[in-house]
């Protein structure tokens, strides 16, 4: 599973702005920030560490894989990246950050609760995380496991979690709409893999138009709300 992991980040990493769902939800968390210190909590491949920062954060970035970290490294020449996973992530410090960025981690956690609970201890009071998940939970499926998804969240889970780690949610919604639909014919109708070079390639005029359209597409849901998609987008604060 973390193979497969590695190899769908790497893919992401050689594409760098042209993956249109990273670059349209890095707006969308840019838009929820404070000002202040900011944790990148499980980094991946820095994509949104060095769109940071570029914007002048001060940015701690933590994964627990030896392989992604060694390419966020190299993707945001940033040396101090460091090899932690969520379970450790105490040791940061108490209070110690104004913002806890988490995208796409707590689905690989097992504990998903403990582990909301070490965010809120890491953060300061009034400090904020924003989290992705993936959502609707009767479309975990194939590829969920190949990645290592323990499971897919609905909106009322979410927020049985936060509420257990004092945490409020302040946003909440669904995101990436369009999504669902190649999602369910595949893993649900077909029982087939979906092809995500999209997501990594212009190549081609159809490919090209596709991806700008959808690159848009996921700019606009920042904005609106939308019935249904395969992601939940949450921006939550510690009580004070």
């Amino acid at each position: 599973m973390q193979d497969r992991l590695v190899e769908h980040y790497s893919n992401i990493l050689k594409s760098d702005k042209i993956d249109f769902r990273f670059s349209s939800l890095h707006r969308l968390v840019l838009r929820y920030l404070k000002k202040g210190s900011v944790l990148d909590l499980g980094c991946g491949t820095g994509h949104l560490t060095k769109e940071l920062l570029k914007r002048k954060y001060d940015i701690t970035s933590i994964d627990n894989s030896k392989e992604m970290v060694g390419l966020a490294r190299k993707f945001c020449n940033k040396e101090d990246i460091k090899v932690m996973g969520i379970e450790k992530s105490h040791l940061l410090g108490k209070g110690k950050f104004d913002n806890v960025v988490c995208l796409d981690v707590l689905e690989h956690v097992k504990d998903d609760i403990n582990a909301v609970k070490k965010i809120e201890y890491l953060l300061k009071k009034g400090g904020v995380v924003i989290i992705t998940v993936p959502s609707i939970s009767f479309l975990y499926g194939k590829r969920d496991r190949e990645i290592g998804h323990y499971r897919r969240y609905s909106k009322k889970e979410l927020k049985s979690v936060l509420k257990k780690a004092n945490l409020k949610p302040i946003k909440l919604k669904y995101w990436n709409f369009l999504g669902f639909f190649p999602y369910f014919i595949y893993e649900k109708i077909l029982n087939k893999k979906i092809n995500e070079s999209l997501r990594y390639s212009r190549k081609g005029f159809v490919k090209g138009i596709i991806n700008k359209t959808l690159y848009l597409w996921l700019r606009l849901e920042g904005h609106i709300e939308v019935p249904f998609g395969i992601t939940l987008f949450c921006v939550a604060k510690k009580k004070s």
